[in-house]
């Protein structure tokens, strides 16, 4: 699923595709399963979160930004079904696949029973039971609470007509402040990872960059290909400087809190990458929107959320399957490529005809087509990893 829009039931003009963000999908979640299969040499791979939230606030506020212009009934059920069409059907999926590996260190006991309830709602991320069953799917609690609220804000932003650079600037710099100070003042303590890393709250300050970028940019969005050729240079050198200001960022962590950079530290560095890629006018985000790119960022979220799931496996298993001669490194190369084959088969065979199937039954069929009328939207979720 690239980011592609589809028609506007509204008559509206559909935005134009955004390829190199499809691409950079799954460079994030490269960087998430690099967090999980190397932690010790790539630790800072958790920063694919923030470039996550990020991007899904861009992204839907892009396309909706003229949707939410009012709250009206129709369109919000519509928004919220094409959601849980779009995560529901994956997540029951690795949840149903992890249950016989969790359950078997676990046992059916109560307080197993309300962690697999709080599971199966997407409610896990608002309580200590953040991590149980498919661990990864935590950020698609958050994301649910994301959704929750963005007719709101978009309808709010609309009133207030925020989307003119400067103020939106200021009001990104005021969230990220705030951010910042809530994770200074808070980085002790039994709660301090749920606090500074999983807290919906916290992260709803990511995804409102990512809204308000969003905005700005469906503004100014629109450059002639002439002058995007003229400028490719200077889209090439910005394009750069985003990377390096992630990579420099990076290098520099040893310098800064682990608490401090599980929440906002590289969320600026996350935002430059996310609104100057979205012009597709330098080198690199040409590069990165191949179709390649793109198949590899449309199997992203099977991606993220098998392969988690795949590490355990190989990892319990290592014996049965005699995989002992592998070292770790090439244990991990091979839960890489399971995943993606894996994630590959899923995105074709299941998570797209289970997305379409579960829309006809939330979604009103038009009279004349009997075609499921979707909300004008990204062709893909623009998922959290």
């Amino acid at each position: 699923m690239s980011i592609l829009p589809l028609a506007s039931e509204e008559g509206l003009p559909a935005p134009r595709p955004i390829h190199a963000l499809t691409g950079l999908r799954f460079v994030a979640a490269l960087l998430v399963f690099l967090h999980h299969a190397a932690s010790t040499r790539c630790y800072e791979g958790f920063s694919g979160v923030t470039f996550f939230y990020v991007l899904s606030g861009f992204i839907l506020t892009y396309n909706y930004h003229l949707t939410f212009t009012r709250l009206r009934p129709g369109e919000l059920w519509s928004f919220y079904a094409s959601r849980v069409a779009r995560i529901y059907p994956v997540h029951l999926l690795t949840f149903l696949a992890i249950t016989p590996l969790y359950w078997s260190h676990i046992g059916p006991h109560r307080s197993q029973i309300l962690r697999l309830v709080k599971n199966l709602t997407l409610t896990q991320s608002f309580g200590r039971s953040y991590f149980s069953f498919n661990a990864v799917a935590w950020s698609l609690s958050d994301e649910i609470f994301f959704y929750a609220t963005l007719p709101f804000i978009l309808w709010g932003l609309w009133k207030l007509r925020l989307n003119r650079a400067v103020p939106a600037l200021l009001t990104m710099g005021v969230i990220w402040f705030a951010a910042f100070t809530y994770v200074s003042t808070h980085q002790d303590g039994p709660l301090a990872h749920w606090r500074c890393y999983i807290n919906p709250l916290l992260r709803l300050g990511d995804f409102l960059i990512g809204v308000l970028l969003g905005r700005w940019y469906a503004r100014t969005a629109p450059i002639s290909s002439a002058a995007g050729a003229r400028l490719t240079l200077l889209f090439t050198t910005l394009e750069v400087l985003a990377v390096a200001s992630f990579v420099v960022a990076w290098k520099c962590s040893h310098l800064v809190p682990v608490t401090i950079r599980l929440g906002p530290y590289y969320t600026p560095a996350m935002a430059s990458i996310v609104l100057v890629f979205a012009f597709e006018r330098g080198a690199i985000s040409r590069a990165v929107g191949t179709r390649l790119g793109q198949w590899l960022g449309e199997i992203s979220f099977c991606f993220y959320m098998i392969h988690q799931m795949i590490i355990l496996y190989l990892t319990k298993y290592r014996g049965a399957l005699h995989l002992e001669q592998f070292s770790d490194a090439a244990l991990m190369t091979v839960a890489f490529t399971t995943s993606v084959v894996l994630a590959g088969v899923c995105y074709s065979w299941y998570e797209n005809p289970m997305r379409r199937r579960l829309l006809l039954c939330l979604v009103p069929s038009t009279p004349a087509t009997g075609s499921v009328v979707e909300p004008r939207e990204a062709g893909a979720l623009v998922r959290a990893a």
